[in-house]
Formats: C-alpha cells, structure tokens, sequence
C-alpha cells in the first residue's frame, strides 16, 4: 500500500462510483514503492463486493480514462496485473 497512491485515488473524478472502489482497492493493494500490483480478479471482486464481469467492466473505464494499465491473465478468475497511471490526472 502506498498513501501517495490512495491520495491520489481519492482525488480522481469524472468516473464511476464502482470504478473509483476499484481504483481505491488496487491502491491499496499494490507495492509501496512501485504503483504496481497484481491481484486475483475473484478476489477483487469479493472485496468490492461485485462480479468478476463487472470488475472487468470498471477496470477497463479506469483504462480508458487513462489511471490504469491492466492486463488479465485467464478467463473467469484470473490474475490482474496492473499499474496505476499518476500522471494521467491530478497527479
């Protein structure tokens, strides 16, 4: 976890309630020094508290807004690798 991360996940606007969880949670997920993480997508579905499908869904806004590079591995539940984008916006 990184509080710079998670500061800057709090100021992110312009998207989604269920994106915004999602960009909080992988924040807090990822490595302190690096932005970049890796999860199980199932278990960042039960920790948001949505589908797989959906998490898919508001990870790929988060990726077209410019905050995230996402890559899934598997079908279903698979593996997420990721890093969070601090000089898209307000960085």
């Amino acid at each position: 976890m990184s509080i710079a991360a998670l500061n800057w996940a709090m100021q992110q606007t312009g998207i989604s309630p269920e994106a915004k969880l999602l960009l909080l949670l992988l924040a807090d997920n990822g490595a302190p020094d690096l932005d970049l993480g890796e999860i199980d997508d199932g278990e960042l579905a039960a920790r948001a508290e949505m589908t797989v499908d959906s998490v898919r869904v508001y990870v790929q806004e988060l990726v077209d807004q410019g905050l995230l590079w996402a890559q899934f591995h598997g079908s279903g539940n698979g593996l997420l690798h990721y890093e969070l984008l601090f000089a898209a916006k307000g960085a």
